[in-house]
């Protein structure tokens, strides 16, 4: 009995595999449907496997503003989200493989702002944003991680807002911020702060907007 048995979990995966792409296809449909019709414009979480039916439609893919991403992003398929012609604003909800994402999109030249919620960066994720030539407002979480690949942000030419969760507020990250010559909104969520640091940061970007308040 056990070869047939065998046979049936089989088919019972593969018709579990069918009816999940089916209802995957069914929910990214409809988010295509709204779309067009102008009463949305974004995008989430699109399946790797319908990537390429999406793009057959221009008017739908055109319209597309904000892209919410998760769960595992090393599909090569998803490049292609890359290739949307208006997207402004990227959000990672739990992303795996962020960095395989980030490299398979390429440099987008419309993304202005990226966020990573529950999505931990490493020093390859915060050097391909910042790589990003339009970046304008970034949101990233240290929580559960290092803190060294801010020295991607030193200097950068566009960015004007940030917001930085779980981050170690030293005079390193001070020189960080006051090298951001556009920077106008700084959001510190601190897992440890220097005594003076708030009163310096204030002080050496003084048309910039800070709060400061413990991590998360």
């Amino acid at each position: 009995m056990l070869i047939p048995a065998i046979g049936v979990v089989r088919k019972c995966a593969n018709w579990n595999e069918t009816a999940e792409a089916r209802s995957s296809w069914a929910g990214l449909a409809r988010q295509m449907e709204l779309l067009e019709q102008g009463k949305i414009d974004c995008l989430v979480r699109p399946d790797a496997r319908f990537v390429d039916r999406l793009f057959t439609n221009r008017e739908c893919i055109a319209k597309v503003s904000l892209l919410c991403v998760g769960g595992d992003l090393s599909d090569g398929r998803l490049a292609r989200l890359g290739e949307l012609p208006n997207v402004r604003c990227l959000t990672a909800i739990g992303g795996k493989n962020i960095d395989a994402f980030l490299k398979n999109m390429g440099s987008t030249p419309t993304l202005q702002e990226i966020a990573l919620l529950y999505t931990y960066p490493t020093d390859d994720t915060v050097r391909l944003i910042c790589d990003l030539p339009n970046l304008r407002s970034l949101h990233l979480s240290f929580t559960h991680g290092k803190d060294d690949s801010l020295r991607h942000l030193n200097n950068h030419c566009s960015l004007e807002v940030l917001s930085l969760d779980g981050v170690r507020c030293d005079e390193r990250l001070l020189t960080i911020l006051q090298s951001i010559p556009h920077l106008r909104r700084c959001t510190l969520g601190y897992r440890d702060i220097g005594m003076t640091f708030e009163a310096s940061l204030r002080k050496a970007v003084p048309a910039c907007h800070v709060r400061i308040s413990p991590a998360r």
